[in-house]
Protein backbone atom coordinates (compact mmCIF):
# COMPACT_ATOMS: atom_id res chain seq x y z
CA UNK A 1 0.00 0.00 0.00
CA UNK A 2 1.12 2.95 -0.74
CA UNK A 3 0.67 4.61 2.88
CA UNK A 4 3.35 2.18 4.09
CA UNK A 5 5.25 3.41 1.78
CA UNK A 6 4.67 7.37 2.92
CA UNK A 7 5.55 5.22 6.50
CA UNK A 8 8.98 4.46 5.06
CA UNK A 9 9.81 8.12 4.24
CA UNK A 10 8.78 9.45 7.87
CA UNK A 11 11.15 6.89 9.35
CA UNK A 12 13.54 7.93 6.79
CA UNK A 13 13.03 11.83 7.92
CA UNK A 14 13.66 10.12 11.19
CA UNK A 15 16.70 9.04 10.96
CA UNK A 16 18.17 12.16 9.90
CA UNK A 17 16.29 14.55 12.31
CA UNK A 18 16.04 15.89 15.89
CA UNK A 19 13.26 13.40 16.35
CA UNK A 20 15.33 10.65 17.71
CA UNK A 21 16.10 12.58 20.60
CA UNK A 22 12.77 13.00 21.21
CA UNK A 23 12.34 9.13 22.17
CA UNK A 24 15.35 8.94 24.39
CA UNK A 25 14.24 12.31 26.35
CA UNK A 26 11.41 10.77 28.00
CA UNK A 27 13.01 7.74 28.42
CA UNK A 28 15.92 9.03 30.40
CA UNK A 29 13.71 11.29 32.27
CA UNK A 30 11.35 9.17 33.64
CA UNK A 31 14.30 6.56 34.32
CA UNK A 32 16.00 9.14 36.43
CA UNK A 33 12.29 10.03 38.60
CA UNK A 34 11.33 6.63 38.72
CA UNK A 35 15.03 5.66 40.33
CA UNK A 36 15.38 8.47 41.98
CA UNK A 37 12.02 8.01 43.71
CA UNK A 38 12.38 4.10 44.81
CA UNK A 39 15.76 4.90 46.22
CA UNK A 40 14.69 7.29 48.58
CA UNK A 41 10.70 6.41 49.08
CA UNK A 42 10.74 3.13 47.89
CA UNK A 43 7.97 2.41 50.85
CA UNK A 44 5.88 4.91 49.77
CA UNK A 45 5.87 3.69 46.30
CA UNK A 46 4.85 0.30 46.59
CA UNK A 47 2.05 1.20 49.00
CA UNK A 48 0.63 4.19 47.26
CA UNK A 49 -2.87 3.76 47.01
CA UNK A 50 -3.29 0.81 49.34
CA UNK A 51 -2.97 -1.53 46.27
CA UNK A 52 -2.72 -5.43 47.05
CA UNK A 53 0.68 -5.38 45.38
CA UNK A 54 3.83 -3.53 45.57
CA UNK A 55 4.23 -3.74 41.84
CA UNK A 56 0.98 -2.04 41.03
CA UNK A 57 1.62 0.63 43.85
CA UNK A 58 4.69 1.38 41.66
CA UNK A 59 3.06 1.38 38.82
CA UNK A 60 0.23 3.84 40.12
CA UNK A 61 2.80 5.82 41.81
CA UNK A 62 4.78 6.64 38.33
CA UNK A 63 1.64 7.90 37.24
CA UNK A 64 0.28 9.50 39.99
CA UNK A 65 3.69 11.33 41.67
CA UNK A 66 5.94 10.63 38.67
CA UNK A 67 3.22 12.01 35.95
CA UNK A 68 4.39 9.04 33.16
CA UNK A 69 0.93 9.74 31.40
CA UNK A 70 1.52 13.65 31.71
CA UNK A 71 5.41 12.39 29.85
CA UNK A 72 3.22 10.27 27.37
CA UNK A 73 1.18 12.72 26.08
CA UNK A 74 3.59 15.61 25.74
CA UNK A 75 5.52 13.23 23.95
CA UNK A 76 2.96 12.38 21.41
CA UNK A 77 2.14 16.08 21.32
CA UNK A 78 6.01 16.67 20.67
CA UNK A 79 5.95 14.21 17.78
CA UNK A 80 3.05 15.40 15.98
CA UNK A 81 4.14 18.77 16.20
CA UNK A 82 7.57 17.35 14.79
CA UNK A 83 5.96 15.68 11.94
CA UNK A 84 4.95 18.87 10.23
CA UNK A 85 7.72 20.80 11.61
CA UNK A 86 10.30 19.25 9.53
CA UNK A 87 9.00 19.97 6.06
CA UNK A 88 8.21 23.13 7.15
CA UNK A 89 11.63 23.97 8.39
CA UNK A 90 12.61 22.77 5.12
CA UNK A 91 9.79 23.57 2.95
CA UNK A 92 9.46 20.02 1.60
CA UNK A 93 5.61 19.52 2.50
CA UNK A 94 5.00 20.98 -0.74
CA UNK A 95 6.80 18.84 -2.97
CA UNK A 96 6.25 15.78 -1.03
CA UNK A 97 2.01 16.75 -1.70
CA UNK A 98 2.57 17.22 -5.05
CA UNK A 99 4.31 14.02 -5.85
CA UNK A 100 2.65 11.06 -7.21
CA UNK A 101 2.02 9.96 -4.14
CA UNK A 102 -1.48 10.62 -2.79
CA UNK A 103 -2.62 12.72 0.30
CA UNK A 104 -4.39 11.14 2.32
CA UNK A 105 -1.65 8.51 2.09
CA UNK A 106 0.62 10.99 3.36
CA UNK A 107 -1.07 11.63 6.26
CA UNK A 108 -2.03 7.93 6.72
CA UNK A 109 1.81 7.65 6.75
CA UNK A 110 2.13 10.59 9.52
CA UNK A 111 -0.44 8.63 11.60
CA UNK A 112 1.35 5.21 11.64
CA UNK A 113 4.03 6.92 12.75
CA UNK A 114 2.72 8.50 15.21
CA UNK A 115 0.93 5.69 16.86
CA UNK A 116 4.15 3.09 16.26
CA UNK A 117 6.41 5.89 18.10
CA UNK A 118 3.87 6.09 20.84
CA UNK A 119 3.76 2.22 21.33
CA UNK A 120 7.62 2.43 21.40
CA UNK A 121 7.08 5.03 24.31
CA UNK A 122 5.14 2.85 26.03
CA UNK A 123 6.99 0.01 25.88
CA UNK A 124 9.74 2.04 26.92
CA UNK A 125 8.43 2.61 29.90
CA UNK A 126 7.15 -0.65 30.97
CA UNK A 127 10.50 -1.71 30.60
CA UNK A 128 11.71 0.69 32.89
CA UNK A 129 8.89 -0.06 35.48
CA UNK A 130 9.99 -3.72 35.31
CA UNK A 131 14.02 -2.81 35.30
CA UNK A 132 13.54 -1.01 38.36
CA UNK A 133 11.37 -3.35 40.34
CA UNK A 134 13.86 -5.89 39.59
CA UNK A 135 16.77 -3.25 40.85
CA UNK A 136 14.78 -2.58 43.85
CA UNK A 137 13.64 -6.02 45.14
CA UNK A 138 9.99 -5.50 44.07
CA UNK A 139 8.29 -8.61 43.11
CA UNK A 140 5.88 -8.47 39.88
CA UNK A 141 2.52 -9.96 40.26
CA UNK A 142 1.64 -11.61 36.56
CA UNK A 143 -1.40 -13.11 37.98
CA UNK A 144 -3.51 -10.25 38.04
CA UNK A 145 -2.78 -9.89 35.00
CA UNK A 146 -1.79 -6.00 35.93
CA UNK A 147 0.86 -4.96 33.17
CA UNK A 148 -1.32 -6.56 30.50
CA UNK A 149 -4.06 -4.13 31.22
CA UNK A 150 -2.37 -1.60 31.92
CA UNK A 151 -0.56 -1.68 27.99
CA UNK A 152 -3.93 -2.48 26.81
CA UNK A 153 -5.48 0.70 28.54
CA UNK A 154 -2.73 3.04 26.98
CA UNK A 155 -2.80 1.60 23.37
CA UNK A 156 -6.39 2.29 23.19
CA UNK A 157 -6.65 5.48 24.77
CA UNK A 158 -3.42 5.82 22.54
CA UNK A 159 -5.84 5.11 19.24
CA UNK A 160 -7.96 8.34 19.99
CA UNK A 161 -5.34 10.77 21.24
CA UNK A 162 -3.38 10.61 17.83
CA UNK A 163 -5.84 10.30 15.40
CA UNK A 164 -7.49 14.29 17.49
CA UNK A 165 -4.03 15.22 17.76
CA UNK A 166 -2.39 14.44 14.64
CA UNK A 167 -5.70 16.17 12.70
CA UNK A 168 -5.59 19.12 15.54
CA UNK A 169 -1.83 19.92 14.15
CA UNK A 170 -2.70 19.55 10.45
CA UNK A 171 -5.49 22.26 10.26
CA UNK A 172 -3.54 24.63 12.11
CA UNK A 173 -2.00 27.19 10.33
CA UNK A 174 1.62 27.26 11.42
CA UNK A 175 3.78 25.25 13.85
CA UNK A 176 4.09 27.86 16.86
CA UNK A 177 0.47 28.03 16.71
CA UNK A 178 0.26 24.39 16.73
CA UNK A 179 2.59 24.31 19.53
CA UNK A 180 0.65 26.53 22.07
CA UNK A 181 -2.88 25.62 21.12
CA UNK A 182 -1.57 21.97 22.12
CA UNK A 183 0.25 22.33 25.22
CA UNK A 184 -2.19 24.96 26.47
CA UNK A 185 -4.92 22.65 26.59
CA UNK A 186 -2.82 19.66 27.43
CA UNK A 187 -1.48 21.19 30.33
CA UNK A 188 -4.79 23.57 31.01
CA UNK A 189 -7.01 20.57 31.56
CA UNK A 190 -4.73 18.81 33.65
CA UNK A 191 -3.84 21.35 35.56
CA UNK A 192 -7.99 22.24 36.16
CA UNK A 193 -10.17 20.47 38.48
CA UNK A 194 -12.79 19.02 35.95
CA UNK A 195 -15.68 17.18 36.89
CA UNK A 196 -15.38 13.35 35.93
CA UNK A 197 -18.23 13.51 33.76
CA UNK A 198 -16.35 15.52 31.36
CA UNK A 199 -12.97 13.51 31.57
CA UNK A 200 -13.93 10.57 29.21
CA UNK A 201 -14.71 13.24 26.26
CA UNK A 202 -11.35 15.33 26.63
CA UNK A 203 -8.14 13.51 24.68
CA UNK A 204 -5.56 15.36 27.25
CA UNK A 205 -8.08 14.35 30.28
CA UNK A 206 -8.61 10.63 29.97
CA UNK A 207 -5.13 9.51 28.26
CA UNK A 208 -3.61 11.03 31.69
CA UNK A 209 -6.69 8.93 33.59
CA UNK A 210 -5.93 5.60 31.66
CA UNK A 211 -4.74 3.34 34.12
CA UNK A 212 -6.27 0.55 35.32
CA UNK A 213 -7.08 1.56 38.84
CA UNK A 214 -8.74 4.21 37.69
CA UNK A 215 -12.71 4.47 38.26
CA UNK A 216 -14.42 1.97 36.10
CA UNK A 217 -17.35 3.99 34.24
CA UNK A 218 -15.01 6.74 33.35
CA UNK A 219 -12.22 3.90 32.02
CA UNK A 220 -15.27 2.58 30.19
CA UNK A 221 -16.70 5.67 28.52
CA UNK A 222 -13.27 6.83 27.97
CA UNK A 223 -12.40 3.65 25.69
CA UNK A 224 -15.63 4.31 23.53
CA UNK A 225 -14.83 7.46 23.02
CA UNK A 226 -10.70 7.04 21.88
CA UNK A 227 -12.47 4.24 19.73
CA UNK A 228 -14.64 6.81 18.16
CA UNK A 229 -12.61 9.58 17.89
CA UNK A 230 -9.93 7.27 16.35
CA UNK A 231 -12.37 6.56 13.49
CA UNK A 232 -14.30 9.92 13.19
CA UNK A 233 -10.55 12.34 13.45
CA UNK A 234 -8.73 9.59 11.19
CA UNK A 235 -11.44 10.40 8.56
CA UNK A 236 -11.95 13.91 8.89
CA UNK A 237 -8.26 14.25 9.32
CA UNK A 238 -7.42 12.42 6.23
CA UNK A 239 -10.33 14.59 4.63
CA UNK A 240 -9.30 17.57 5.64
CA UNK A 241 -5.58 17.60 4.46
CA UNK A 242 -6.51 16.48 1.05
CA UNK A 243 -8.04 19.81 0.52
CA UNK A 244 -5.63 21.72 2.87
CA UNK A 245 -3.48 24.87 0.86
CA UNK A 246 0.13 23.85 1.71
CA UNK A 247 1.31 26.77 0.92
CA UNK A 248 -0.01 28.39 4.07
Amino acid sequence: MESFVCLKLEFMKFRKSFIKFLLIFPAVLSAAMLTIGLYFRKNSFISYGGLKDSFSGVLLANNSILAWNIILLLFVIAMSISLFYIETANDSLTSICSSNLKRGSIYLGKWMFLFISTILMISIGIFILIIDAKIFGIPIVLDNGVIMKYICFELFFSLGLVSFQLFLISILKDITTSTIVSLLAAVGFNAVHIGKGIVPYIPYLYYSNSTPFSDTNILRQSLITSLIYFVVFLVIGVVTFNFKDIRE
